[in-house]
């Protein structure tokens, strides 16, 4: 099991409900708000796959989803 702890002044709520959504076939994703952070849980589903690379790829993910927010002028 991993652990990522997501600023929530820095990082997007709908983007990283997003994210979990599509990291959902590749790993278990438990979210928990423990201020000012989003705490998620990350286990990969096959226990082959690299858990860390997974974490980073979905904190990638959620960095790039919450930027386009920002863009777009969505605040969260």
């Amino acid at each position: 099991m991993s652990v990522l702890q997501l600023h929530q002044g820095l990082y997007s709520r709908a983007a990283t409900d997003e994210a979990i959504k599509l990291f959902g076939e590749a790993a278990r994703i438990v979210l928990s708000e423990v201020e000012p952070y989003y705490r998620l849980e990350i286990d990969a589903i096959d226990e082959e796959d690299d858990v860390e690379a997974i974490t980073a790829e979905f904190a990638n993910y959620v960095l790039a989803l919450t930027v386009e927010e920002k863009r777009a002028g969505h605040p969260d």
